[in-house]
């Protein structure tokens, strides 16, 4: 066996295996023709010098070999900036409530003592909170990028002419961010329903201490089922769009018939029992037990006021579904120079 075969047979050892042996043939007609450019510049025949010096210039057989594996990332370089970005809009929502429920309390008790304490609160609540939405973006990413094809997140693959500055946007095609955004919190909101529902009350600070009432009601856990799987199916729908990169009549369909059952849902849960148990004898031994009405009246308000704001958005988005379906493939226009 001589130098080159132990070459190709080292760096073998590290090529994939499912293409091992088109790899090192590859390899070896590279080395070949190599040697071949070498012999005609140097006008000598090939002998073990010219090979160990061919060799070396090539590179270790791990290092070849390495230029053959597919780099691996965690999230990619095509998915991280959009990654980036929900990350932002998560954790300055993030920031936003936390800070609210700060200042709710602090106004509620403002001595120095409880604002020290309201102050260290707030920090490990943003700081927890942070970690858990963050490790769960990253996870959502994780799947994504292997789940879907990365090279559609990269349009510097496309190339670009200034006559496309003169045209319409293609209704048909998938907006990235759109998708990614309803993945991320659709994702949230189920794990927090599901596994923290604690986490949906009021926290109110009392002494040196914090007495945290949950708000949701049994009825609301009756509604869970139905509510998962609506976002799992929405989920599944964003999935699919993202690989396809455009809209189709049949997909348009789908998603026109999840938002009619979104406001289904919401009507019978409007129009149901309340989903909050939460009531005046909850506050009764707290130091907002004067206003405990007034908040308590707020709290039985808000899933009402989510509700309604959700069978709007979703009436909107179904009547511009409903257009698109009907006036749809029309043709895309340019913007000529007199316009």
């Amino acid at each position: 066996m001589n130098l080159i075969d132990r070459y190709i047979l080292e760096t073998g050892k590290h090529l994939p295996h499912r293409n091992r042996l088109d790899l090192q043939a590859e390899i070896r007609s590279t080395i070949e023709d190599m040697l071949d450019d070498r012999a005609q510049q140097d006008g000598r025949d090939v002998d073990n010098q010219m090979i160990e010096e061919v060799l070396k210039e090539y590179g270790s057989p791990a290092k070849v070999a390495a230029a053959y594996h597919p780099t691996h990332y965690l999230i990619g370089p095509q998915m991280y900036p959009f990654f980036l970005m929900v990350v932002k809009v998560v954790l300055c929502v993030l920031l936003a409530v936390t800070l609210g429920s700060f200042l709710w309390n602090y106004y509620n008790n403002p001595t120095g003592p409880a604002f020290l304490i309201a102050l260290g609160n707030f920090a490990l609540q943003f700081f927890g909170g942070a970690t858990a939405a963050f490790g769960n973006i990253v996870l959502v990413f994780a799947i994504l990028e292997r789940v879907l094809k990365s090279s559609d997140f990269d349009d510097s693959k496309n190339e670009w002419a200034p006559s496309d500055l003169l045209t319409e946007p293609d209704p048909e095609q998938v907006h990235h961010s759109d998708m990614i955004f309803e993945i991320i919190f659709t994702v949230l909101g189920l794990v927090v329903l599901n596994l923290f529902p604690e986490l949906i009350g009021i926290a109110i600070q009392s002494d040196s201490s914090w007495l945290y009432v949950p708000a949701l009601s049994d009825t609301f856990s009756s509604y869970l089922p139905w509510i998962n799987l609506l976002g799992v199916l929405s989920i599944v729908l964003a999935v699919y769009l993202l690989r396809q990169g455009s809209w189709q009549t049949l997909t348009r369909i789908i998603s026109l018939v999840f938002e009619v059952a979104g406001i289904v849902l919401a009507g019978i849960m409007l129009n149901g029992p309340s989903l909050v148990k939460f009531g005046i004898a909850d506050l009764s031994f707290t130091p907002v037990a004067g206003s405990a009405e007034t908040l308590v009246g707020l709290v039985q308000m808000a899933p009402k006021i989510i509700l309604v704001i959700l069978i709007i958005v979703q009436s909107i988005e179904v009547v511009g579904g409903l257009r698109h379906l009907i006036f749809q493939r029309a043709p895309k226009k340019t913007f000529s120079h007199n316009s």
